[in-house]
């Protein structure tokens, strides 16, 4: 390309007057069209993500804000409006969520127009929430209003960051993350990213000289405007609950990943996370990470097109601290179930995907650099494109609802960035045009064909689905309200959960194709509701039945007498034990084969014990006896990683005080390569409560 040519080609990419680009109409019309085919695609699709989408409906919708283990109280305010629907809740769920995507299309507009053409930017802009991502608008779930809070953001500071004083840019992009804060408490971890750029921009203006000040000042503004911001608005919507940091969730979440212990493995997953995460971006944004790095190395470049690199290193900058957060919790929740630690959750950053679009067509008007440059960078990034497609599939687990941008369509489209890295080396410009003009656009049509694809599987009822709604059409309010579903899906229960749409809905697990026993009934629940092919034990009455789906009245309650909590054992109530380790947090495990617990007061003659717990390792599903006086009873607990209740029942002669349980497989996390625990584990026990069941009539 010659001088004028290229004169001639950058003057067409920079930014222009307002004047001359009235895009502002087509915008709109187009931003309208956008947000029809979003409202029309999601409305006939059941739910899909569980327990997250049950767990932020009845956050929003079911409980009080001050329960939520989430601190995510603006957004659970703003869609607990959607009880205003009724039934159509999840509708109107995702019309909001359609609305707010479609909403941060101004702000990307505006953030690109300062950078490059207002054609570009407002192409761009929509190219950003026809993306992938926009399939987060089906879920009841906070990712649609996050990208929009992130667009406002990103806005204001890159807008500001010019004109306005650097602390008075710490003040408002403080204020706004902490109102995204309570969007998604992640924002958190956003604000060294924000206070490097202020840094970096009152750097760039005045020299070192004004860092000593500008350095503390600016951190305490920030911090101060955030905290003041998040707490007032968490009070005022939740209460004193509001006031807390993290939340219940993720509070006990950190507290439990503390101390040298834990950091160790949680570093060797998160690394391992990192590398799947790096090899993705190199997937997905080969080129645009090839003119970033470029840029990088080149003060002519910087020096050419000073607000695009500022652009830039926002973009870095927001994207390495969402990605450090994603790393650093992936490696946290590693153990905590198989395949935790392959997961891929781009969705804890791809929020910052726009801006990714957005810096490449700033850079459109950089100087080239010479080519042996920019091959030093291509070669590179070609291996580590190749390594993604043949590694990234065989050690991470890639999927739609984690991250739809790295599905397996997605991951075929990844091969085109070869052939624009090859070009990159030979015509920079014009393989930024093809990622950004059409290997982006054949990403939205390739992802929108995914999600419509999926959607319509979507539209077909699965046996919970029937049984939830079933359910709720059936049963009063009241009656909902003392209602549990049993299962093998646990996922399934949770979207049955969502139809039924009622608060403190019980929970019970059963292995795929067993007979539901009667000690597997919940003792503090009037009706159960059983989905799936199990047999139904014929003392329990059966109040209907559906595809897939019985739904059983359960005898009359036993009166409540007294409660022990294993992880404080109240001596009140139980005199002695053998066979119980130490209290912790949540309860006690127990040791060896026998357990013997003593009351110390004799036990009801139509005794009920109900007892909440779990199993571990070779125990979970394997046969526990219970015995009192000279009468037995078998259960299981058949999970290790979620609490379950079994209700049993004994006569007795009314002068019995002890309770004895059978251990089945006693085992030390030692001797399956689980840490140093000699200790033999079997059952953790969290609740035991004694009752008294009512005569028979």
């Amino acid at each position: 390309m010659n001088r004028t040519n290229s004169r001639s080609y950058m003057s067409i990419l920079r930014p222009a007057s307002a004047a001359n680009t009235p895009i502002a109409p087509v915008l709109a019309a187009l931003s309208l069209l956008v947000l029809f085919v979003l409202i029309w695609r999601n409305q006939a699709a059941y739910p899909l993500i569980f327990m997250d989408e049950w767990s932020y409906s009845s956050f929003a919708r079911l409980q009080p804000l001050a329960q939520a283990s989430v601190p995510s109280y603006l957004y659970l305010a703003l869609f607990g409006l959607s009880s205003a629907c009724g039934d159509a809740f999840l509708q109107c769920t995702r019309i909001g969520n359609a609305l707010l995507v479609v909403a941060a299309v101004p702000f990307l507009y505006l953030t690109g127009r300062r950078y490059c053409s207002a054609p570009l930017a407002a192409t761009l802009a929509l190219l950003a929430v026809l993306a992938p991502f926009n399939s987060y608008t089906v879920y009841f779930m906070p990712e649609a209003t996050y990208f929009f809070g992130f667009s406002v953001l990103s806005w204001a500071v890159l807008a500001r960051h010019g004109q306005w004083p650097d602390l008075a840019v710490a003040a408002l992009g403080g204020a706004l993350l902490g109102a995204l804060s309570l969007v998604k408490v992640h924002a958190l971890f956003l604000t060294p990213a924000l206070l490097a750029f202020i840094w970096y921009c009152g750097w760039r203006r005045t020299g070192w000289r004004a860092l000593p000040l500008l350095l503390p000042a600016s951190t305490v503004i920030t911090v101060a405007c955030l905290l003041a911001v998040k707490l007032t608005l968490g009070y005022l919507l939740a209460g004193p609950a509001g006031l807390s940091l993290l939340g219940s969730f993720y509070g006990g979440h950190a507290n439990n990943s503390s101390g040298l212990a834990h950091l160790l493995p949680v570093l060797a997953a998160a690394w391992q996370s990192l590398q799947g995460h790096v090899l993705g971006l190199i997937l997905m944004y080969a080129v645009p990470v090839a003119a970033l790095l470029t840029l990088a190395c080149s003060r002519q470049q910087r020096q050419a097109v000073p607000g695009a690199a500022k652009l830039s290193l926002y973009t870095v900058l927001m994207l390495g601290a969402a990605l450090a957060m994603t790393v650093a919790y992936t490696g946290s929740i590693a153990s905590a179930a198989p395949g935790e630690g392959e997961r891929m959750h781009l969705r804890y950053y791809d929020f910052v995907f726009p801006l990714i679009l957005l810096s490449s067509a700033g850079l459109l008007a950089v100087p080239d650099t010479r080519r042996a440059v920019r091959l030093a960078w291509a070669v590179p990034l070609a291996l580590g494109l190749l390594l993604a497609q043949l590694w990234l599939p065989a050690h991470f687990h890639p999927s739609f609802i984690d991250g739809p941008e790295l599905s397996l369509p997605m991951r075929w489209l990844g091969w085109l960035q070869l052939p624009l890295l090859a070009m990159w080396v030979w015509r920079p410009r014009q393989a930024l045009l093809g990622f950004l003009l059409v290997l982006t656009p054949l990403t939205c049509v390739v992802g929108e064909l995914q999600t419509r694809n999926i959607l319509s599987r979507a539209e077909q009822p699965s046996p919970y689905d029937l049984a939830g709604r079933y359910a709720h059409q059936t049963l009063s309010p009241q009656q909902r309200a003392s209602l549990s579903i049993a299962g093998a899906e646990v996922p399934g229960i949770y979207r049955a959960m969502f139809h039924v749409d009622q608060a403190d809905v019980g929970m019970v697990r059963l292995q795929p194709g067993a007979p539901l026993e009667l000690t597997q009934a919940p003792g503090d629940s009037d009706w159960l509701l059983v989905v799936g092919e199990h047999a139904i034990p014929p003392q329990l009455s059966v109040f209907g039945q559906g595809p897939g789906y019985t739904l059983l009245r359960l005898p009359a309650r036993s009166k409540l007498l007294r409660s022990l909590n294993f992880n404080q054992p109240d001596r009140a109530i139980l005199a002695s034990a053998s066979g119980l380790c130490d209290a912790e947090h949540w309860g006690s495990w127990t040791q060896g084969k026998q357990l013997d617990l003593q009351f110390t007061e004799a036990l009801p003659q139509r005794l009920t014990i109900q007892l909440r717990g779990h199993a571990y390792g070779p125990n979970i599903g394997a046969p526990v006896v219970a015995r009192v006086g000279n009468q037995e009873r078998t259960f299981r607990f058949n999970a290790g990683d979620s609490e379950q209740d079994v209700t049993l029942q004994f006569d007795t002669d009314g002068q019995q005080r002890s309770l004895h349980l059978t251990i089945p497989h006693p085992t030390t996390p030692a001797s399956v390569s689980q840490g140093n625990d000699s200790r033999a584990l079997g059952l953790g026990l969290i609740n035991l409560r004694i009752a008294e069941r009512p005569a028979s009539p």
